[in-house]
């Protein structure tokens, strides 16, 4: 909200989910791999996961009861036409934290473009939802083909305790 006085308003082109754990030049990396694949222009509205609550105000942010549907950060997921979920490259933390797995399961639930990025071995892989624009759906395996398929099999093992 501070920031965003005088710029224009409206729903985010994209919203970015991120683990805290990764570090900061790897989202941002992924990031703008993602701008250029998807063909955002420089007005695109992008919003951070984490900017889209109030981190020291958590517990007044979000609806009482087990309902989420009314927190921020869904709703933002929700206006935005894509997600992109910035994952870090060990297995292991993949989607260990439970926020993050709630933001994909909510990205995936709105129905819109959904894509996986991560900065693996020093490069910028990304798994995307559909065709990149101005590209054939063949021309996507050079960003694909090094995605970390370990990163994969541990999101589809991830289960909330």
């Amino acid at each position: 909200e501070l920031f965003a006085q005088g710029t224009p308003r409206g729903d985010p082109v994209v919203v970015v989910s991120h683990s805290w754990s990764q570090p900061v030049a790897h989202v941002y990396r992924a990031m703008r791999q993602h701008a250029l694949d998807r063909g955002y222009g420089e007005g695109a509205q992008v919003w951070l996961c984490v900017c889209a609550l109030r981190q020291h105000e958590v517990a007044s942010e979000l609806p009482p009861g087990p309902d989420l549907s009314g927190a921020p950060f869904l709703q933002a997921i929700g206006s935005a036409q894509s997600t992109l979920i910035v994952v870090a490259p060990e297995a292991t933390h993949a989607l260990s934290s439970a926020w993050c797995a709630l933001e994909a399961q909510a990205a995936l639930a709105a129905g819109h473009l959904t894509d996986v990025y991560t900065v693996h071995e020093g490069e910028v892989r990304g798994l995307t939802d559909g065709p990149l624009p101005g590209r054939p759906s063949a021309g996507q395996g050079g960003r694909e083909e090094g995605f970390p398929l370990a990163i994969v099999t541990q999101a589809l093992r991830f289960t909330f305790a």
